[in-house]
């Protein structure tokens, strides 16, 4: 995908949903020069088992992201009735590499990053990004990711809290 722009995505009839982009349960995206911008629950959401069904693991999710801006995401009813409005989520092993990105002014937290998630296995990789304007600008709920290898030239700044690696809701 090249050269797209995806806004004002809405939840469904119950408040929920309404990424912008996913790739979930064993998708692939490869995509560059994208503005998300407007949308409902994450500007993008890279995510393995969303769909689930009786337990059963789902292949796995993985994007490529390169030149990309994520702006404006708004809350909405997530998964478990969690409210959500992150920038872009990366959760339950799904994988991920992100290069030029610009994350900024989204509801709840920037680059969310966890939820079982293990790139050890996986290339994992965020180079030459900017995360401003949060709440949580990066937040890191898996205790495996080494922050020197996995984040090349990643400046959260701005954000009410710019880099949490406690648990929150996912």
């Amino acid at each position: 995908i090249e050269d797209v722009k995806v806004t004002g995505t809405r939840p469904d009839s119950q408040g929920r949903m309404g990424m912008g982009l996913a790739s979930l349960d064993g998708a692939s995206i490869h995509a560059s020069r994208i503005l998300l911008d407007g949308n409902h629950s994450a500007g993008a959401l890279i995510a393995n088992n969303f769909r689930a069904i009786d337990g059963r693991e789902t292949a796995e999710s993985r994007a490529i992201l390169s030149d990309i801006t994520v702006t404006g995401t708004r809350n909405s009813i997530g998964v478990d009735d969690i409210e959500f409005g992150d920038g872009i989520a990366v959760v339950n092993g799904a994988a991920v590499q992100m290069e030029r990105f610009d994350i900024h002014d989204n509801a709840r937290v920037g680059l969310l990053v966890g939820g079982n998630a293990d790139f050890r296995q996986s290339s994992a990789f965020f180079k030459d990004g900017n995360v401003t304007g949060h709440v949580i600008g990066v937040s890191v709920a898996s205790g495996w990711m080494d922050l020197d290898r996995d984040f090349d030239n990643v400046s959260s700044f701005d954000n009410q809290v710019n880099l949490s690696s406690s648990e929150i809701s996912l």
